[in-house]
């Protein structure tokens, strides 16, 4: 995910739908993993025609993912960040691996862990942008009875990309149901994919 894309409208959805099987489950933790990559930062305000730097602390402030975490202690959900890194494409077995230690480690109630990328699971080839399919299986593994997986999906150029992406995404984890979550009046080009670890 992009520093960039962090606090528009689809992270209104995906909030939404990380505290739905909190409250339904009552699970107490939700682990994002972000993909997180550095968008632009080097924008100019312009005023009169004329550049002026943009104030880092203004851009800090509405790209920090951990202003998500209030939002969880008032829904009585932990949020955690994992890894605290940038990802990269290029190290992106070390990046899983830590991630699977952290979901190890984590503490053994119930809880959701978040993959995050820019556009979702890979199609052909994986790029910075997407989750492998092998990197989805991984992390899985890792998961306990009553965990919930949840990928973040975003439209491709194909008409049917939702079912799609949901048969990766449930080949994945070896599973047959699969949900799927969205909001048509506010992101109709994302959808969230849920499974259950049984």
């Amino acid at each position: 995910m992009k520093t960039q894309w962090y606090g528009d409208k689809r992270d209104l959805v995906k909030w939404a739908t990380l505290l739905h099987p909190c409250d339904e489950r009552k699970l107490k933790s939700i682990i994002q993993v972000p993909f997180l990559t550095d968008g632009e930062s080097s924008h100019k305000l312009y005023v009169d025609d004329r550049p002026h730097k943009f104030p880092m602390l203004v851009w800090e402030h509405f790209r920090d993912l951990n202003h998500i975490k209030p939002v969880g202690k008032k829904a009585g959900v932990e949020i955690r960040i994992i890894p605290e890194g940038r990802f990269h494409h290029g190290q992106r077995d070390a990046y899983i691996e830590e991630v699977c230690r952290a979901i190890d480690a984590s503490a053994g109630y119930p809880k959701a862990v978040f993959l995050d990328p820019d556009t979702g699971i890979e199609p052909a080839k994986a790029d910075e942008r997407h989750v492998k399919v092998a990197e989805i299986r991984k992390i899985w593994r890792c998961l306990r009875p009553g965990d919930w997986l949840v990928l973040y999906q975003h439209a491709s150029r194909s008409k049917d990309w939702r079912s799609k992406q949901r048969r990766k995404f449930a080949s994945a984890c070896g599973v047959l149901a699969v949900r799927i979550c969205g909001c048509k009046t506010i992101a109709h080009d994302v959808v969230f994919f849920c499974a259950e670890r049984k």
